[in-house]
């Protein structure tokens, strides 16, 4: 029983409930329209697709919050005054954060990709400083299937993805 767990446009927002799926013998569809776009969002789209535990939904939702901290301590290091005092030192501290924050994302990444329920992991922004990234297909093999993800600009009401996934035999 292959389930499919998306996020958009971060990885606090479940968007599974969304998303239309049409199931065939050995193949599945899944299509998903984004809502409009913020220029100054995450606007990433992240799709699962596996059997999942309380334990993953756990992870991610951990990884998004911690990538929410990495963008308010980014912005800390950008309003930091390089003429005030103490300024190498709160630089140092919060880039020592930052880099821990990091290698914890990628374990937790890691940890996700390991995990054998998990049978495809696709992520993709959408809208990187206000610009749309263009139409975009994906294929990859794994095991016994075979994912593909394509995308169509609409530029007044967000992105329309189709995601398959197909079990090849």
């Amino acid at each position: 029983n292959v389930q499919v767990f998306a996020t958009f446009p971060d990885e606090i927002q479940d968007v599974s409930e969304q998303i239309l799926i049409q199931k065939n013998a050995n193949d599945w569809s899944y299509q998903f329209t984004t809502p409009a776009l913020a220029a100054d969002g995450n606007n990433t789209l992240t799709i699962i697709v596996g059997k999942f535990d309380k334990e993953t939904r756990a992870l991610l939702r951990t990884k998004a919050r911690l990538q929410n901290t990495l963008v308010r301590i980014e912005q800390k290091i950008q309003a930091l005054d390089p003429l005030k005092k103490n300024y190498q030192k709160r630089l140092a501290h919060f880039q020592a954060r930052k880099t821990l924050i990091q290698e914890v994302i990628a374990s937790i990444e890691e940890n996700i990709d390991r995990n054998p329920d998990v049978l495809a992991r696709y992520s993709r922004p959408i809208m990187v400083g206000g610009v749309v990234n263009g139409q975009h297909s994906h294929v990859s093999s794994f095991n016994h299937y075979k994912l593909s993800v394509s995308s169509d600009i609409l530029f007044d009401t967000g992105n329309h993805f189709l995601v398959g996934l197909s079990k090849k035999g």
